[in-house]
């Protein structure tokens, strides 16, 4: 699913406060009643726009202790939502299919791991679109919805998941480790296969027809590796094939696709010693060659990057045509 337009969302948080909210004192307490925005998409036609809130477990009001429960929500005008998906479905990773189609991962009451569904918002109840043994840690839709690509983590040893049950569950940093692989499902055909790419892929983004796909890849799922040595690949979308490597030198964020396939547009630190990924590049899809676009913008932090098409929105709602690395 690709769109006419290339924009990047700027997620951050804002505080808003009365004269007399800023009186209260903020206490612990009130940490457990905070509420995160999580992922934001936008439908094709810009008529809807979809969001996960999510908030901690009121364990002091009766909850059982766990995870954090999210709903999905949907903007009907400024300031404005309403529920879609509540919390019991437990909906994460949006998007959008088309202009009426929303897709996002969760795990179903009759599912054993994390599964693909969607949900038309004009109505209807959630349909489960794709599942996979060993679960959905990410995905990104090619060729119209008809070919998937989605990232899942190698099954474990069964010797190591008796041993768990025993009571040896210990997490041994950067030694109890599994490869997470990037796979291709072909949904008309019913076929499904793993792309032969060696490393740990943590991320990833298709080309609008599914041809080339950029991959965040790294030698090992290690900490430091995972951090600090990844490096986007261009491979092939049939086989895995390496085409070409961004030549990066530090950390490396999110990256996306122009509607064309020409351009891949991604988040990368300045440097090796950047802590953060958070300025924009583009890169030539072909071979692989970049170059920074807001390098000496001071305005440039931007956590996130998204694929609209043709033109980029940087930072806080400032809109440049995308014409460089053709």
């Amino acid at each position: 699913m690709r769109h006419s337009v290339l924009g990047f969302a700027l997620l951050a948080g804002t505080a808003l406060a009365s004269q007399a909210a800023a009186e209260t004192p903020f206490t612990p307490e009130d940490v457990m009643k905070l509420k995160n925005v999580g992922s934001i998409a936008m439908s094709p036609d810009g008529s809807h726009v979809a969001y996960t809130l999510s908030r901690t477990r009121d364990i002091l009001g009766g909850e059982e202790n766990g995870s954090s429960k999210s709903e999905v929500r949907i903007a009907t005008a400024a300031g404005e939502s309403t529920v879609y998906l509540s919390e019991s479905m437990g909906a994460y990773g949006i998007d959008w299919l088309d202009e009426t189609t929303l897709t996002f991962l969760a795990k179903g009451p009759e599912d054993d791991n994390t599964a693909l569904y969607s949900v038309n918002v004009g109505g209807g109840a959630p349909e489960k679109v794709f599942s996979w043994d060993e679960g959905i840690r990410s995905y990104d839709f090619a060729d119209d919805g008809d070919v998937l690509f989605f990232s899942a983590t190698e099954a474990a040893d069964p010797k190591d998941k008796a041993l768990e049950k025993k009571g040896f569950d210990a997490n041994i940093i950067d030694e109890d480790f599994h490869f997470t692989h990037l796979y291709r499902a072909d949904l008309d055909a019913g076929e499904t296969g793993m792309l032969e790419i060696e490393g740990q892929v943590s991320a990833f983004d298709a080309s609008p027809d599914g041809s080339r796909v950029v991959v965040a890849l790294a030698d090992t799922p290690l900490v430091g590796d995972d951090i600090i040595n990844r490096k986007f690949h261009i491979v092939d979308g049939d086989n895995g094939r390496i085409q070409s490597v961004i030549e990066t030198e530090g950390k490396i964020g999110k990256a996306a696709f122009s509607a064309d396939g020409r351009r891949i547009a991604f988040l990368a630190g300045q440097d090796r010693h950047d802590p953060v990924a958070h300025t924009l590049a583009v890169a030539n899809a072909r071979n692989g060659e970049w170059s920074f676009l807001t390098k000496d913008d001071t305005g440039d932090q931007l956590p996130h990057v998204r694929s609209y098409g043709n033109f980029l929105e940087l930072g806080r709602l400032r809109t440049v045509r995308f014409r460089t690395a053709t």
